[in-house]
């Protein structure tokens, strides 16, 4: 059928199909280019969630860090279980915001488990640092200073 097609014809059904062929690979590379920029938006996005679900996470411990520091100056015997009260309180909100900061973390799919490892030491430390600091609290009410300096520098160390 193509023999019987005039010089013309063949070079005009010729550059038809470079033409058809050309569209279809422009139309694919337009295709992935769109993918392509969607994929990385959402990725754009996820680290947006998770950086700041983790300056969230990590700036309730520093609240909290601050206000075990400002409470070394007003404890006394009265307001004891107050101030206890109100450091496992911020203890319990830093908690919850690195856990939220975990959940978040997860639920991208980011299985770093440094990271994870990293959140999990951080929770055990806050609890921990917490209860050095309830006793500290009440070591230095009781004046007894050998303790006092012990558990400063396991806090220290925290």
């Amino acid at each position: 059928m193509l023999k019987k097609l005039s010089i013309s014809r063949k070079m005009f059904l010729g550059f038809g199909v470079t033409i058809l062929i050309t569209t279809i690979l422009y139309g694919i590379a337009i295709f992935n280019l769109f993918n392509t920029v969607k994929k990385y938006n959402d990725e754009i996005e996820s680290n947006k969630i998770v950086i700041s679900s983790s300056i969230r996470g990590f700036e309730s411990v520093i609240n909290f860090r601050i206000k075990a520091i400002q409470n070394d100056a007003r404890v006394n015997n009265e307001n004891l279980n107050e101030v206890i009260s109100e450091m496992n309180t911020y203890r319990d909100e830093a908690i919850k915001s690195l856990e939220n900061y975990k959940k978040i973390y997860e639920s991208l799919h980011l299985n770093n488990s440094s990271e994870i490892e990293l959140i999990n030491n951080t929770i055990l430390d806050l609890k921990r640092y917490n209860d050095l600091n309830n006793d500290y609290y009440k070591t230095l009410l009781a004046g007894d200073l050998e303790t006092l300096n012990r558990i400063d520098i396991e806090m220290t160390e925290i």
